[in-house]
Parts: C-alpha cells; structure tokens; sequence
C-alpha cells in the first residue's frame, strides 16, 4: 500500500503546485473560472482513482496504472484544447453588441 500512498501524494503535489503556476499566468477572467474548475475535476479525479487503487493488490494495481495514465493524458488534452479556445476567444465588443440589439 505504500506504492499508492506514495503515487497519491507526489500526484497531489505536483497537480497543486502546476495548478499554482497556472493560476498566475492566467490572463482574463474566464481563463480563472476554466481553470478552476479543471482543478475541482482533477482533485475528484485523483480521489476517485486513488480510492479505487488503494485497494487492489500489487499486481492488478500494476495492470490499472497503464490505463489511469492514457485516462489522465487524455483529459490534459482536452482541458488544454480547452484553455487555448479561451485564450483565442476575443472579448466581446461592446459597440457590436449594441448594433446587433
């Protein structure tokens, strides 16, 4: 069980410390608001999958982690397909927004 103590804890820290870097980087507001809740999603993602390796021995726990990686890899890149939309996303003109009502 000390692998998955271990695994946990270095995935907490890192995802907290990158989550702080990001955060300060952040340029508007929605970019803040995107960001926060790709945090809340990743924190319940690691909680859930820790919770559910936390109980497996070390054999299947070797098979699981191969799959929990492609799972994490794969929503980086939609959360980061995500973040760039927004930062390519122009503010909105207020003027053009008066024409068009």
């Amino acid at each position: 069980m000390p692998l998955v103590v271990l695994l946990l804890t270095f995935a907490i820290l890192s995802g907290l410390f990158s989550a702080i870097k990001v955060w300060k980087r952040a340029r508007t507001q929605g970019e803040r608001a995107l960001l926060s809740r790709i945090g809340l999603f990743s924190a319940a993602g690691v909680l859930f999958i820790g919770a559910l390796l936390f109980r497996l021995p070390i054999k299947y726990l070797l098979l699981a982690l191969p799959p929990v990686f492609f799972v994490i890899v794969i929503t980086n890149k939609v959360f980061h397909s995500a973040r760039q939309r927004v930062r390519q996303t122009p503010p909105a003109d207020i003027e053009t927004m008066k024409r068009l009502n």
